[in-house]
């Protein structure tokens, strides 16, 4: 399950880049956000999320979103390490949200 959860996460990321290319931001961004949630129990790849979150608002010039990016992007590796990240740790239920994956 973890290795299909990253996978997806994955895919959605690269799906994201490939909006953000046409210019739809707005769709790039639902992708970001599922990605992110799928994200959630692993540290690297949920790091790498709000990598390309931050990279998205950038691109936007949404600087409001940039801020928020950036404060997470800060926040994270601590949060992990300090075992503060509601996810570490612990399985999560996900299939509660997304069906078939």
């Amino acid at each position: 399950m973890n290795k299909a959860r990253i996978q997806y996460a994955d895919r959605l990321i690269q799906q994201a880049k490939s909006e953000v290319k046409k210019r739809d931001f707005r769709l790039a961004w639902k992708q970001m956000e599922e990605a992110h949630i799928f994200s959630q129990p692993f540290a690297r790849l949920h790091f790498y999320v709000h990598w390309e979150m931050l990279i998205l608002a950038l691109r936007e010039r949404s600087y409001r979103e940039v801020f928020g990016q950036i404060l997470r992007l800060i926040v994270a590796v601590p949060g992990y390490q300090l075992s503060v990240s509601p996810y570490r740790g612990e399985e999560c239920n996900i299939r509660t949200h997304y069906r078939g994956v």
